[in-house]
């Protein structure tokens, strides 16, 4: 038996997360319209607090300009997803499903947040300006190896300088 009841009423807590996006593409939401989808797993690589947790976030057409969707939250996304000095990052592509698929394995450091639907139900969003640069790099850690979250981003916990 699969019970998704406490997982739903279980929110992630707001705070600032490693994750790594699954990007579905372009698709028709619940509401019939057209989204691009995107899943956030919280990073199990990276020692922090509710690793494998999903955080479900979407693109969807811009308000002025229904036949596009939001170039400023994609803007986010990409921008906060890659290293700008990385040579192979990409700021420029042909298609929606281009986008998705650059986007689809991305990892982030993601500001996520709790609010409150109309309804009353409350739900985790991530925040206005919340992508950003990860700062595991990508990397699996060792076995054996706990990342120490710090401002100049993870170290494997030693006093050891890498160089």
């Amino acid at each position: 038996m699969f019970d998704y009841t406490q997982e739903r009423d279980n929110l992630v807590p707001a705070g600032t997360y490693e994750a790594t996006a699954t990007c579905s593409g372009v698709k028709m939401s619940q509401f019939g319209e057209e989204i691009i989808g995107l899943t956030w797993e919280i990073r199990k690589d990276v020692q922090q607090a509710c690793q494998g947790r999903l955080i479900f976030d979407d693109i969807r057409k811009d308000k002025n300009n229904p036949d596009e969707f939001n170039q400023q939250k994609i803007y986010e996304i990409i921008h906060g997803g890659q290293d700008h000095n990385d040579k192979n990052a990409k700021f420029q592509f042909e298609t929606y499903d281009e986008i998705a698929q650059y986007i689809n394995g991305m990892n982030c450091r993601i500001d996520v947040d709790v609010s409150t639907s109309n309804s009353g139900k409350k739900f985790n969003r991530i925040k206005f300006g919340g992508y950003h640069p990860s700062q595991a790099k990508g990397q699996s850690l060792p076995d054996g190896v706990v990342a120490v979250g710090n401002a100049d981003g993870l170290t494997d916990g030693s006093d050891e300088l890498p160089f």
